[in-house]
């Protein structure tokens, strides 16, 4: 009975071997399974890996129905894997039809892939384990376009670290306000350390980014309130054709993704809580961070905290300032020719001066820099401003703007500023008061040239009813840059009749128009600024061929006269308007510009420069209250001085320009 007993055991035993253990072999034996899909993200999922060892699974192209070359490749385990992602380098625009997914050893290096040598293809009854699929198309996310953006580096972490990237790849739709990299520098200090810590506040901080179940393109944004996916609403508005998000301004929008759209954003948006937290913090911190330390923490800005510290400038902005600078991204120090910067780093005088071309003294915030501002910087020539959907500085865009600091401000730029070229004829207003006369071709004055050509008769009836016509007669040399009479048409109406009417200000916009020196194009450009008759600076630039001043270009150039040169210009160039340039700075040796609002002192006697005195017409009448037109509101380099009163004048030479009538202002 015992022995039937054991029989009966071991023959159940056997049947169950013989009907389990194919089962459990084959669940373990190595295979690939794929269905046809898209590939979504520059990636393709492998549905389900049985591998008997640390493997490898590979992308390869397919080739008249053979696989090609390898596209992409990751590891997988020994065991089974579900719905291994595989990123692969294809043609976004021309997508293949099919791929092949095949089952690598891992036998040779670990973690390196080499299947031209150790890592063999796997083989079962001899054959590779491998599958061809369809591919039914290419797709990019919202997650694809935040990975693969150039300036969305933070955000991409801080998605991957909330788990929220892979919610952006679903179905959607969504809308999505994408904060760039400078955005996140712009944070308070250690805002961003804290949100990456704290996984709850990190989701609710990037969910208030997101508009869900909706794609809303720029031109359905509208005035009002939108609903995030954290919750707390988000308020729109548009004007001129600029959309806001709360205190943030799209500076790109409609970056479409298949699931949804990107506008890209100039701040961090923080849920009304989280905003309240983090101004009350910053308003309870007692130790402020500096301009260079702002730098140094944001981590944006390695290659410029680097130049800072070559060139010794660390000192000078972390004094007390305040000053305003325009801090080049990575990606523009990259941009610059090969070589050059290294060859700064190399020269610390040089770099120096570079530098302090992106440094004014004083703060001037975004919203008060206006259109076709000029502001003297710590190198002593000054930075153009234009306003072209969004602030320009010297065609340099700023991506992102206002960043605080204990002493001052960071505007972030596209850009590295490069000083124009400057020679001994270009150091400011010394030049006019120590430049000796060129010799100039008999013949017609500046003067004459304006009465005989037809194009110039409002520049000829503005000069004389300013009582300059005298002074354009004068020996010279000059520097005449003409307006045509298509220039005075394109002034705001009335704007020529007020002048006319007001020699004191007529006078003042014609001096703007004229330079105490003979200067060709050639010569323009090589100078990069120069000083008016008026007081203030004008600044030369080029585009392609043409030549500029202020940004209006030369139509027609070097028209010799016998007392100097002629330029033609297509607009009126009209004295700067009021400058937001404040304290004066404290980096040493260079002089800082300051703005004095202060006329040009002039004497009972009319001024005197030295080599170059400023006569007065005959008969010159003391008229009061009518103040001798002046640069008002002018930023003046304090290294370049306007010429001064030494009393009595007598013309040896070149005369400065001034109106019959001359008046002291009292």
């Amino acid at each position: 009975m015992r022995k039937r007993t054991y029989l009966m055991v071991f023959g159940l035993i056997f049947l169950v071997l013989s009907v389990v253990a194919p089962a459990v072999i084959a669940q373990f034996m190595p295979d690939i399974f794929t269905v046809s899909q898209p590939i979504v993200d520059k990636t393709v999922l492998v549905t389900r890996v049985t591998s008997n060892g640390p493997g490898w699974v590979a992308i390869h192209t397919d080739v008249n129905g053979e696989p090609g070359p390898v596209i992409g490749y990751t590891a997988v385990a020994g065991g089974i894997s579900a719905n291994v992602a595989v990123s692969v380098s294809v043609d976004a625009d021309a997508p293949p039809e099919n791929l092949y997914a095949a089952l690598y050893e891992d036998a040779g290096e670990e973690k390196v892939f080499d299947p031209a040598g150790t890592d063999l293809p796997v083989l079962v009854r001899e054959q590779p384990v491998r599958k061809r699929f369809q591919i039914t198309g290419n797709e990019t996310t919202l997650r694809g376009i935040v990975v693969a953006g150039e300036n969305f580096g933070i955000l991409a972490e801080a998605l991957a670290a909330s788990g929220l990237d892979k919610t952006l790849a679903e179905e959607g739709p969504f809308t999505v306000f994408a904060p760039t990299d400078e955005a996140f520098a712009a944070l308070p200090a250690d805002t961003l350390e804290a949100l990456l810590a704290d996984k709850e506040q990190l989701s609710a901080m990037l969910l208030y980014h997101v508009i869900g179940d909706q794609a809303l393109a720029s031109a359905d944004l509208s005035a009002g309130e939108l609903a995030t996916a954290q919750g707390a609403p988000v308020s729109i508005a548009v004007a001129d054709n600029v959309v806001t998000v709360n205190d943030a301004t799209v500076i790109a929008a409609d970056v479409v993704a298949a699931n949804g759209v990107v506008h890209v954003i100039d701040k961090v948006l923080l849920p009304p809580a989280e905003a309240a937290a983090t101004e009350a913090a910053a308003e309870e911190s007692t130790d402020p961070l500096n301009i260079v330390q702002t730098a140094v923490e944001s981590g944006q800005f390695p290659t410029l905290v680097s130049a800072l510290e070559a060139a010794g400038l660390v000192d000078a902005l972390s004094a007390e300032g305040p000053f305003t600078v325009f801090a080049p991204s990575e990606e523009a120090f990259a941009a610059l020719p090969e070589g050059q910067l290294d060859a700064l780093l190399a020269d610390p005088a040089a770099l120096a001066a570079v530098l302090q071309y992106h440094v004014l003294s004083g703060q001037v915030l975004a919203g008060d820099i206006v259109d076709g501002m000029n502001a003297p910087t710590l190198e002593g020539k000054p930075l153009t401003f234009a306003i072209n959907g969004g602030v320009t500085v010297n065609g340099a865009h700023v991506t992102a703007s206002d960043i605080v600091a204990s002493n001052g401000v960071i505007h972030v730029i596209d850009q590295v500023l490069l000083p124009p070229a400057v020679d001994e004829q270009a150091e400011g207003a010394e030049m006019a008061a120590t430049a000796a006369p060129t010799p100039t071709a008999a013949g017609d004055t500046i003067a004459d040239l304006a009465g005989e050509l037809s194009d110039f008769s409002t520049l000829l009836q503005a000069a004389d009813a300013a009582g300059l016509l005298d002074d354009l007669s004068a020996a010279g040399p000059l520097t005449l840059f003409a307006p045509t009479n298509a220039a005075f048409d394109k002034l705001p109406t009335g704007t020529l009749d007020a002048l006319l009417a007001d020699e004191a200000a007529l006078q003042n916009v014609l001096l703007y128009h004229l330079l105490l020196d003979r200067y060709t194009a050639t010569d323009l450009v090589a100078a990069g600024i120069g000083t008016t008759a008026q007081g203030s600076l004008v600044v030369f630039s080029t585009r392609g061929d043409e030549v500029r001043v202020n940004s209006h270009p030369v139509t027609q150039a070097d028209i010799e006269a016998s007392n100097g040169i002629v330029h033609v210009i297509d607009s009126v160039l009209l004295p700067p308007p009021d400058v937001v340039v404040v304290v004066e700075a404290t980096v040493a040796p260079t002089p800082v510009p300051t703005a004095t609002n202060t006329p040009v002192p002039t004497a009972t006697n009319t001024a005197t420069a030295t080599n170059t005195p400023v006569p007065t017409a005959t008969n010159t009448a003391t008229a009061t209250n009518t103040p001798v037109p002046t640069a008002t509101n002018t930023a003046t380099a304090t290294n370049t001085p306007v010429p001064t009163a030494t009393n009595t004048a007598t013309a040896t030479n070149t005369p400065v320009p001034t109106a019959t009538n001359t008046a002291t202002a009292t």
